[in-house]
């Protein structure tokens, strides 16, 4: 299903058969992106491909699926029969990813997550999360119990070749989260190390 730019949301849907739904880019040269307020990938909706459009949120439950290139600005719940899922090249405005414990084989790499707010990027996880080369920044520099790239978590995921900037050194709080494994990461703070 390929969907078209257009300056009029297209409104929210739930997706329940498998369906490749492709838009023309989350920020095109020519004219507005495809923008849907929310949606919802039920597990019927297996090996479904969403890729390209512009999003508030996704609530995925679809295993095997992909989502490519779409921008996000409010979440993206993976829960936890969405497993063999694949998050790429999207780009997350003043948004979180939440991870269900029990959402097996997730790979989020090559994304975009920028905030200028006072909530999580990433929420959760899984002992089978991978979440590689990815940007993450936080510009935000008000209240450190609220302003952290991580939400504090018992989960395990691991973390490998991202880079981190911040604004405040405590926005950067991989210890609220003992069981991440951290490897290859790059972190740099402009107001101290």
């Amino acid at each position: 299903l390929l969907v078209h730019g257009s300056p009029v949301s297209y409104g929210s849907f739930t997706l329940s058969i498998p369906l490749a739904i492709i838009g023309h880019g989350h920020d095109p040269a020519a004219g507005p992106a495809p923008y849907i307020p929310g949606a919802t990938i039920d597990a019927g909706a297996a090996g479904s491909l969403i890729e390209g459009l512009t999003f508030g949120y996704i609530q995925q439950y679809a295993p095997d699926a992909i989502i490519r290139g779409c921008k996000f600005g409010t979440f993206l719940s993976i829960f936890s029969t969405a497993t063999g899922n694949l998050i790429s090249g999207c780009v997350f405005i003043n948004c979180y990813i939440d991870v269900d414990g029990s959402a097996a084989n997730l790979e989020v790499r090559n994304n975009y997550f920028s905030h200028s707010g006072n909530d999580n990027n990433f929420k959760g996880g899984s002992a089978t999360t991978l979440v590689h080369h990815n940007v993450f920044v936080r510009t935000y520099t008000g209240s450190p119990s609220s302003n952290r790239i991580f939400q504090a978590s018992t989960a395990f995921s691991v973390f490998a070749d991202n880079v981190f900037y911040t604004e405040v050194v405590a926005a950067f709080n991989p210890q609220d989260c003992p069981n991440y494994s951290f490897q290859s990461n790059l972190s740099y703070c402009t107001a101290g190390t």
